[in-house]
């Protein structure tokens, strides 16, 4: 996210080439990009949409210059918090989408997201100390693991 060129599957894509682009159209492009060619790739291409979309200035023009560490860390934050959720909704089975009544449904996924955020972005914090370059692959799969074990002993606890 610091402007190299990332390659994957021998094709490569670096901030600078999305330069006159729409900020929608560069977000797509870095999602498709990284998105993993494997029973995931959807999973990760939402999740890389969303985190793009809620971090990224909300401009009409893509800015390459716009990946500062803030919204890098913005970014990684709202990936991993969008890719848990998935985790632990998918995790639940059937039981998450037979709350009674429907009405509370809605209010559970926002708790529960809020939870997420809170939980990743305390796990994030603490491995990376602000600084989003000392991030790791090993890093972004314990966060994940972490924050997945968290938010279900968390949300198991709630009292209705």
């Amino acid at each position: 996210m610091r402007g190299d060129t990332v390659t994957v599957n021998n094709q490569s894509l670096s901030l600078g080439d999305l330069t006159g682009l729409s900020t929608d159209q560069a977000i797509d492009k870095i999602a498709s990009h990284l998105a993993p060619h494997n029973a995931d790739s959807d999973a990760v291409r939402v999740a890389l949409d969303y985190a793009l979309e809620e971090a990224l200035p909300d401009t009409e023009e893509f800015d390459p210059n716009s990946f500062t560490d803030e919204v890098i860390q913005e970014a990684i934050g709202c990936y991993l918090t969008d890719l848990i959720f998935q985790d632990v909704v998918e995790g639940m089975g059937r039981a998450w989408f037979h709350v009674e009544p429907a009405s509370k449904h809605h209010q559970m996924e926002v708790e529960l997201r809020e939870l997420i955020k809170v939980i990743t972005q305390e796990q994030l914090d603490k491995v990376t100390n602000g600084n989003p370059s000392t991030i790791s692959k090993e890093n972004i799969t314990k966060i994940q693991a972490d924050a997945i074990a968290m938010t279900v002993d968390e949300w198991e606890s709630f009292d209705d």
